[in-house]
């Protein structure tokens, strides 16, 4: 369970690999987010609604999986 929480923060995070290698059909949110700073101008209330939108699941989720995480990190712990 800790593999798979690291593994989802660290893809959740790759913005600039997913910017180079996905279209606009196919993009992922945290290079959506992006999209609302222009050359001109930026969009921060924009930005900010959507930062609070694409961050909840991952704040859930942690929230959820807590327990699990921290049961992985002290198994192997020396008793």
């Amino acid at each position: 369970m800790a593999v798979a929480i690291y593994a989802f923060m660290t893809a959740w995070g790759e913005v600039l690999f997913a910017s180079v290698m996905t279209d606009k059909s196919s993009r992922t949110l945290a290079v959506g987010l992006r999209g609302y700073a222009t050359e001109n101008d930026v969009y921060w209330n924009q930005i900010m609604a959507a930062s609070l939108v694409v961050g909840v699941p991952v704040v859930a989720g942690f929230l959820l999986l807590q327990r699990y995480l921290v049961q992985g990190l002290t198994a192997g712990a020396v008793k």
